[in-house]
């Protein structure tokens, strides 16, 4: 009796000890991931540590922004105040100020981080300084992981490096750095992030000097000075050429660019029918884009018409102004043919400077043939004495008919003396509807405020403009109107949103911030 109780008391104690084992390492996970974990001591007390360091900076950079402010007569900021008020704070070398356009960048070196200022003074959120590990090849992430370039491993574009590979790629490659000829036929590239030309921010290395001679001046700077160098002798970025691939900018915007060239000139050219790009969107531009005797875009230029011309352009903007000074056709978006534009806008101011036969579009001009939807334009557009067509969002030509729905117009558009002018179409259009233009179509010989010369379909659109002639009163479809009917007016916009009818694929309409109907790229 006494063996087998002596038995049973140590299965019972073997079994208290197991037990006790297993909750001790229980509690030794709990506690070793209420140390360690992301919501963790260790990691809260890191996170705690970059907060009072971004903290810090700021500081810095207010204080800095106000002294630079308070010293300058004006009250502006200029660049070498800024860092000359900035290494008084925390000694030279720690920071790096560069004004990049309409704002400021401040860098703090140590910790990788920067700050975007705008002129007034108004600072950004902190955001890390991205170092590319291997600049000048689009075929490996930051990280320098190999990329496949088709649509789940696309190439990246994530420095100015990286942009110029790749435009030299696409116009004959560069045996001395490695670069290859290519057109990327079916393969797709993103841009990773916003680039600005004028930030040393936007280069792995805004001094290296190995991309030799970009201005073709004989002199070989750092490739930011090559770039951003505006002498009417520089020609800045040289497009991307002959590209057939697809091209994704992920609402990123190249900013900044300057390209003054002979031939084409745009973000992209193409000039053979069979040679172009298959899609091209989510991409911004700002900058100055001149063709000294050719086409001008802000994101493709060249005629694009054929069985592989761009398909779609969407969802496409440019700031930058344009200009073409002895070529015939110039636009914000593109130059070209038989394609598919829609959710695109151009802000900046289109120039043709010739005195021969041309069109310019604020979203495209070229030979006509267009499908364009959800796009609008607040740039002036302007044609000399010798331009044929000139419209505020296509310019339209010959016998080739664009149709352009679901669009507006409020820049100012002006002619030469022998142009058809319209606020939304120069000529010949297939399908007008569902439009309004409110800007001045001026000094052309067939004006209208829709139309330049009639268009065979005109369905609910809009004219609050002046014109010169009057020639869109009186054509079925248009109503006159003035600005004051159209400005903070609700029911116009419900007016414009009941027009859309059952076609989803047309953006609604909702008043903007200048009390005009703008459409909701949101939806």
């Amino acid at each position: 009796m006494v063996t087998k109780e002596l038995k049973k008391n140590r299965g019972i104690t073997l079994l208290a000890l197991v037990i006790t084992i297993i909750i001790l390492l229980i509690l030794a996970g709990i506690t070793i991931n209420a140390i360690t974990g992301d919501n963790g001591i260790i990691g809260n007390a890191g996170q705690a540590k970059e907060e009072t360091e971004i903290a810090n900076e700021r500081e810095i950079v207010e204080k800095a922004i106000v002294q630079a402010m308070g010293n300058n007569k004006y009250g502006n900021i200029v660049e070498g105040e800024l860092q000359s008020e900035l290494d008084k704070e925390t000694g030279e070398g720690k920071t790096e100020a560069t004004d990049v356009g309409e704002e400021f960048e401040i860098a703090f070196i140590d910790s990788k981080r920067y700050y975007i200022v705008d002129k007034d003074g108004n600072v950004g959120e902190a955001q890390d300084i991205i170092e590319d590990k291997n600049p000048g090849d689009i075929t490996k992430d930051e990280n320098g992981n190999s990329l496949k370039g088709d649509e789940n491993e696309p190439y990246e574009i994530w420095c100015i490096e990286d942009l110029v590979a790749f435009s030299m790629m696409t116009n004959g490659g560069n045996s001395e750095l490695g670069l290859d000829a290519r057109n990327f036929d079916n393969e797709y590239v993103i841009l990773a992030r916003t680039l600005n030309f004028n930030s040393v921010l936007s280069y792995n290395d805004y001094t290296t000097n190995k991309y030799g001679d970009i201005n073709k001046d004989g002199i070989i700077e750092n490739i930011r000075i090559e770039l951003t160098k505006t002498d009417d002798n520089c020609v800045g970025f040289e497009p991307i050429n002959n590209f057939q691939g697809n091209f994704d900018g992920k609402q990123n915007e190249i900013q900044n660019i300057y390209i003054n060239r002979d031939g084409n000139a745009a973000l992209m050219i193409t000039s053979r029918i069979e040679i172009s790009a298959e899609s091209i969107k989510n991409l911004g531009i700002t900058g100055k884009i001149t063709s000294k005797n050719n086409f001008a875009a802000g994101i493709i230029s060249g005629y694009t018409a054929g069985s592989k011309s761009v398909n779609i352009i969407e969802n496409c903007w440019n700031k930058a102004d344009v200009k073409t000074v002895s070529g015939i056709t110039v636009a914000g978006i593109c130059t070209g043919s038989y394609m598919v534009i829609k959710n695109c806008y151009n802000e900046g101011n289109i120039v043709n400077e010739a005195n021969t036969s041309g069109q310019v579009g604020g979203i495209v001009a070229g030979i006509g043939g267009d499908n364009i939807v959800n796009c609008y334009n607040t740039g002036d557009i302007t044609g000399a004495n010798g331009a044929w067509y000139v419209g505020g969002i296509a310019s339209g030509h010959g016998n080739n008919k664009t149709t352009i729905k679901n669009s507006y117009n409020k820049g100012k558009i002006t002619g030469g003396g022998i142009a058809t002018v319209g606020g939304i179409l120069g000529t010949n259009g297939e399908i007008i509807e569902n439009c309004y233009n409110i800007g001045d179509v001026l000094q052309g010989h067939s004006n209208g405020g829709i139309v330049g010369n009639a268009s065979e379909e005109i369905y609910n659109c809009y004219n609050a403009g002046t014109i010169n002639g009057n020639t869109g009163v009186g054509i079925d479809g248009i109503t006159e109107l003035t600005k004051t009917e159209i400005i903070n007016n609700k029911s116009f916009v419900e007016t414009l949103n009941n027009n859309r009818g059952t076609n989803m694929e047309w953006k609604s309409w909702i008043i903007g911030e200048d009390g005009y109907p703008t459409l909701d790229f949101n939806t």
